[in-house]
C-alpha cells in the first residue's frame, strides 16, 4: 500500500483508526490478528549446538575417521592422541564461540524499547512489541521509531534513516500527502513516512502505525538476511580443499603400500593393517589445533577493540578483505564537518584547526587576522552560531569537542568558537525570541534575537 500518497484522513480511514487512538479491546484483537511488533530472531544460543559446530570442519571429519579406524584395530596410543586433539580443539573453539554468542544474546535482551501510544484518548507508555496497525503514536527527539508509521502532525521533525538508506544526514519530514509520487518511490524519498528502527534527531510528530513486525521495511530486510543463510569463509574453503587432498593422498599411498606388500608375498591382513597404520600416521593431527588457536588469538585481539566475533572463521574473512567500497558518510568516515574557509565582504579567510578541538585561528594571506565586531565577517560568524540548533560540549581551547546535532551546524559552532564567539556568551547577549524551522521547500532556517 502506498501510504505516502494518501492524505492523513484517508490513511486513518483505511486503517479504521482515529486520532483519539484505539481502545484497549480493539488493540488486543489486532495484536492477536497481526502478532507482536517484533522482528523474528534467530534460534537462542544452545551450548550443545555450539559444541557440535566444533566438529563440522573437514579436517575434523578426517580425524574422526582416523579415530574410528584406530579404535577398530585397537592401536590405543594413536587413538588417545587423536582423541586428545579433538577434545582440545573442541574446547578452545567452544569457549570462544559460546562467549561471543552469549554476549550477542545479552545485548539483544537489553533492548526493551517503549512506545508512546494513544489509547482511548490517553497517552500510554507501552512495550513497542504491543503496537498494532492503526495505533496512534507520538515520537519526539531521541526516540526510536517503533514501527512503520504515516506521519499526521509534524513539528520540525528530522529522522536519521541510516539503518535503511546508509545516509547519515537526518531527513526532514512533513505530513503532506505525496499524491503525484510513483508507487515505487524509494524509501529515502517518502518524506511523510517514518520507519521502524530509525532515530528521531529533532522535532516531534503524531503518526499512525501502518505496518508492524515482519511487515515493516526493517523486518523485510531481516527476513531476507535470515533466508540467505550462511556461506563458507575463504579459510573454510581452503581447509576443505586441503582436507580433500590430504585424504586422497593418504588413501593412495596406503593402498599402494599395502598392494606392494601383497605382491611381495606378505600376508594380506598384515598389509591391510600396515596401510591403515600408515594412513593414521600421515594425518596432520596437530593442524586443527594450530588453526583454532590462531583464530582464537584473532578473536581476542578483536575483542580488545570492542568487536564481537561470533564464529572463529569470521576473523579470516575480515583479514582476507582487500577492497572496501563505500560512499556513505558516517560509515567509513567520522561524520564530522569542518569550516576551512569563509568568504565575506569580498574577501576570503582561512580557518585553521579541525573539528575535534577548538584549537585554530582566523588567517588571511598566511597571516593571523583579527575579527572586528560589527564587520561583515563578524556578522557571518554570528549568523552561523545563532541560527543553529546544534550544541557543542567543550568551550575552551584545547578541549575535545563533542557535537550534538547536525554535523554542518556543529561545524559552524566550532568555527565561531575558534574566533572567540562562544555559543553560551552569544545566547546571553542575543537571546532568541522566535524561530522559523528549516523546511525543504523553503530551503532556509531563520531565528529572531533581541539585540
Amino acid at each position: 500500500m502506498s501510504w505516502f500518497k494518501l492524505s492523513a484522513n484517508e490513511v486513518l480511514k483505511q486503517m479504521d483508526s482515529r486520532r483519539e487512538g484505539l481502545s484497549d479491546r480493539e488493540a488486543q484483537r489486532r495484536l492477536e490478528e497481526h502478532g507482536p511488533n517484533a522482528i523474528r530472531q534467530g534460534k537462542k544460543v544452545s551450548p550443545w549446538r555450539v559444541l557440535l559446530h566444533q566438529f563440522t570442519s573437514p579436517l575434523i571429519y578426517v580425524l574422526l575417521g582416523a579415530l574410528a579406524v584406530t579404535l577398530a584395530i585397537q592401536t590405543w596410543s594413536d587413538a588417545i592422541v587423536i582423541g586428545a586433539v579433538l577434545v582440545i580443539n573442541a574446547t578452545v573453539g567452544f569457549i570462544q564461540e559460546y562467549r561471543a554468542e552469549s554476549a550477542v544474546q545479552s545485548l539483544m535482551e537489553m533492548i526493551t524499547p517503549k512506545a508512546s501510544a494513544v489509547r482511548d484518548g490517553h497517552d500510554a507508555q507501552i512495550d513497542s512489541a504491543e503496537l498494532v496497525p492503526g495505533d496512534i503514536v507520538r515520537v519526539t527527539q531521541g526516540d526510536m521509531v517503533p514501527a512503520d508509521v504515516r506521519l499526521l502532525d509534524v513539528a520540525s521533525l528530522q529522522v536519521n534513516e541510516a539503518a535503511l538508506t546508509g545516509e547519515s544526514v537526518p531527513v526532514s519530514k512533513s505530513g503532506e500527502a505525496l499524491e503525484s509520487a510513483d508507487d515505487d518511490l524509494p524509501t529515502g524519498d517518502q518524506k511523510n513516512m517514518a520507519f521502524m528502527g530509525t532515530a528521531v534527531t529533532s522535532g516531534n510528530a503524531v503518526a499512525v502505525v501502518v505496518a508492524t513486525g515482519r511487515k515493516t521495511k526493517i523486518g523485510e530486510i531481516a527476513e531476507q538476511v535470515q533466508e540467505a543463510g550462511e556461506s563458507d569463509t575463504p579459510l573454510e574453503r581452503r581447509i576443505r580443499r586441503l582436507a580433500t587432498w590430504i585424504t586422497a593422498g593418504i588413501l593412495i599411498v596406503a593402498i599402494i603400500a599395502a598392494g606392494v606388500g601383497v605382491l611381495m608375498g606378505r600376508d594380506l591382513y598384515e598389509m591391510i593393517l600396515l596401510g591403515v597404520a600408515l594412513a593414521v600416521a600421515a594425518i596432520p593431527a596437530g593442524l586443527p589445533i594450530v588453526v583454532t588457536v590462531a583464530l582464537a588469538l584473532g578473536v581476542r585481539r578483536m575483542a580488545a577493540r570492542h568487536a564481537v566475533i561470533r564464529h572463529l572463521p569470521a576473523v579470516d574473512t575480515l583479514g582476507s578483505t582487500t577492497v572496501i567500497v563505500s560512499d556513505k558518510t558516517g560509515t567509513m568516515t567520522q561524520n564530522q564537518m569542518t569550516v576551512r574557509g569563509v568568504f565575506s565582504g569580498g574577501q576570503r579567510f582561512e580557518v585553521t584547526g579541525d573539528a575535534q578541538t577548538l584549537d585554530g585561528e582566523l588567517r588571511k594571506d598566511d597571516e593571523q587576522a583579527r575579527l572586528r565586531e560589527g564587520s561583515s565577517l563578524w556578522h557571518t560568524f554570528l549568523a552561523g552560531a545563532l541560527c543553529n540548533e546544534a550544541k557543542i560540549h567543550g568551550e575552551k581551547k584545547g578541549d575535545a569537542v563533542e557535537v550534538e546535532g547536525d554535523p554542518m551546524e556543529g561545524a559552524l559552532l566550532v568555527a565561531a568558537s575558534k574566533v572567540g564567539l562562544g555559543r553560551d556568551e552569544l545566547e546571553r547577549r542575543f537571546p532568541r525570541t522566535d524561530v522559523i524551522p528549516f523546511k525543504t521547500e523553503r530551503r532556509f532556517m531563520a531565528t529572531i534575537h533581541d539585540a
